[in-house]
């Protein structure tokens, strides 16, 4: 579910960048002010994803390496 939700967020943030720099080319800089903004607001989004995914699989690594480790100390 992480790698779906932190695909998505990627997805949305790369279509939100190029629509971002077409209406800057468009209508110019001061009138996609907004959309500058939300598009920062979809990469820190995804940015965050990612961090948790990298997070929660060291976690999970973690806690496997502990299992191991006293499985072998009950032995």
């Amino acid at each position: 579910m992480h790698v779906f939700l932190e695909k998505f967020w990627m997805v949305i943030a790369i279509l939100a960048t190029l629509l971002t720099f077409y209406l800057i080319i468009i209508d110019g800089f001061e009138a996609a002010i907004y959309y500058v903004l939300i598009t920062g607001l979809v990469w820190g989004m995804y940015l965050i994803r990612r961090g948790i995914r990298i997070r929660l699989g060291k976690m999970e690594e973690e806690r496997k390496e502990n299992s191991k480790k006293e499985r072998k100390k009950k032995k």
